[in-house]
């Protein structure tokens, strides 16, 4: 049996529900946060409100080389490739 309950939330309530909540978000790449390097983002609305409720960097190539950099990094001089299975 599948019960379902329709909530409504009116829009004040709905951003005020949202206020506490970070809406900027950034990539993390190499130990930092930013954002992408074309500064393109991705907007995400609430389905229910069509209120924003988070934007996002739209990473792209140049983001991907650096993201791709850092791993090699910490691959190649970090401690991660000596260590065992275990302690992995």
């Amino acid at each position: 049996m599948t019960v379902t309950i329709a909530v409504r939330l009116d829009k004040a309530r709905f951003a005020a529900a949202l206020a506490g909540i970070p809406h900027e978000h950034q990539l993390f790449i190499a130990g930092t946060f930013g954002p992408a390097v074309e500064g393109r983002t991705i907007e995400r609305l609430s389905p229910g409100h069509g209120e924003q409720v988070g934007l996002y960097p739209q990473a792209g190539a140049a983001d991907l080389d650096r993201a791709l950099a850092a791993a090699r990094k910490a691959f190649d001089d970090g401690p991660w490739p000596s260590m065992t299975g275990a302690e992995r």
